[in-house]
């Protein structure tokens, strides 16, 4: 094993999301993330040269998939592998290496473990219960060393249990979850766990974010574009969409909406569509600085431009209530082309 390589990981610099305005920081938090990806798959081949890398896939996911990510939050990591006996000592090297290796917290120990074969693929692995619903995980996972063919297979039984009557249920509660985000853009407020949190307040611009359960914007029009693009994706699934195609598909949001513009028919227009850009760049750009602020400062609120603020949230909330339905139109993108299915 090469430790030495693990050992001298570092992030790339990076651009505090002070230093530039939301469309500038697009652009560098992009290249930061690309940069960090390069530098951990090159680590990853390293550390991991001499096992058999045709049993497993180790991918980066979340907001690292998307390169969407800031500084503040470590590397989320998925693993699949197809058979048991490859996990064990993939899982023993993988897990020491994230736990005892890095100098800095680079790389989340919690890794999530798939066996292909056996977990639905739509819902994170759990222990207790089903799991979390998140076909993005899937969706937006970035291959960093192994074999990539797995992360098809897994596309192609996601496709499969789509078309299935779990497949509607599932379409069902992704469009639940739009939904509950949808009402979080317009107010702020989420109830958790029984609890009434204020993640933001509208009328005066201020944004909490405490690193615990008050994400900010996140919980708000962030979560409700990347929710409404995995619905949407989804349900095309359960259409007969190909996966294969799907897969190509870029993995970060605002490529997300010009890809699937090129290979669907579109519910909204051009113009609908370049302001949902426009916003998400926004509200990544605020929910990168509350994190900073937090992480560097120990403070807890943001504030933005009262009347700027929401009216962005209004923009969201009024292009998301018109796909937020049980019925058609109730999706950015109708049936797409039939040379796209399968």
């Amino acid at each position: 094993m090469d430790e030495s390589r693990f050992r001298e990981a570092r992030l790339p610099d990076y651009t505090s999301p002070f230093d530039e305005d939301y469309e500038s920081y697009y652009m560098s938090g992009r290249l930061f993330n690309q940069q960090l990806f390069r530098e951990f798959r090159g680590v990853f081949e390293a550390v991991f040269h001499d096992m058999d890398d045709t049993k497993f896939l180790i991918n980066s996911v979340g907001s690292d998939a998307r390169y969407e990510k800031g500084p503040v939050s470590p590397l989320e990591l998925a693993v699949y592998v197809d058979e048991d006996t490859a996990k064990n000592p993939l899982y023993k090297r993988l897990t020491y290496y994230a736990n005892e290796l890095t100098s800095a917290k680079v790389v989340d120990d919690e890794i999530e473990w798939r066996n292909i074969d056996k977990v639905k693929p739509a819902r994170m692995p759990s222990k207790n219960g089903q799991g979390l619903l998140s076909p993005n995980r899937i969706f937006d996972g970035r291959p960093l060393h192994g074999n990539v063919e797995l992360r098809t297979k897994q596309l192609e039984y996601l496709a499969e249990e789509a078309q299935q009557p779990r497949g509607a249920r599932n379409l069902n509660s992704l469009k639940k979850k739009v939904r509950e985000y949808h009402e979080t853009t317009r107010d702020g407020k989420q109830n958790f766990r029984g609890e009434e949190l204020t993640h933001f307040t509208p009328e005066s611009g201020q944004i909490t974010y405490d690193g615990n359960h008050r994400w900010g914007v996140k919980m708000g029009p962030v979560r409700t574009i990347q929710f409404a693009l995995a619905r949407d994706k989804y349900r095309m699934l359960r259409d007969g969409f190909n996966p294969k195609i799907l897969g190509e598909i870029d993995r970060h949001v605002v490529k997300q909406l010009d890809d699937l513009r090129s290979v669907t028919n579109q519910n909204i227009t051009d113009s609908t569509v370049s302001s949902l850009q426009d916003q998400y760049k926004y509200f990544l750009h605020s929910y990168h600085q509350s994190q900073w602020k937090h992480r560097i400062q120990g403070e807890e609120v943001l504030s933005r431009d009262s009347q700027e603020f929401k009216h962005r949230l209004n923009e969201v909330y009024d292009i998301i209530d018109i796909t937020r339905g049980e019925d058609q139109p109730s999706y950015f993108f109708s049936k797409p082309e039939s040379r796209f299915y399968s």
